[in-house]
């Protein structure tokens, strides 16, 4: 028996969209590049560029690594949708 996904996607294209924006902002501010932030994901400055534009989906995990490479938070409240 295989072992389930646990990898959690935040799917709401508004939703993402905001948290996507807030990270841009503060990757800015903070002067950091995009190539900083692929190097702690482990991925390219091209694959991080698309989660920049909405081009991929983002998991939790990359946006708690992405968070803490920056030194920064994020407060998202979630809820359900009807």
């Amino acid at each position: 028996m295989s072992k389930p996904d646990t990898t959690l996607i935040i799917d709401s294209k508004k939703e993402t969209q905001k948290i996507i924006d807030h990270i841009k902002k503060i990757r800015v501010e903070k002067k950091i590049n995009q190539e900083k932030i692929a190097v702690a994901l482990g991925i390219s400055q091209n694959a991080y560029s698309k989660i920049e534009r909405g081009e991929t989906k983002l998991s939790v995990a990359y946006l708690i690594t992405i968070l803490h490479a920056m030194d920064a938070t994020l407060s998202v409240h979630i809820t359900k949708e009807a």
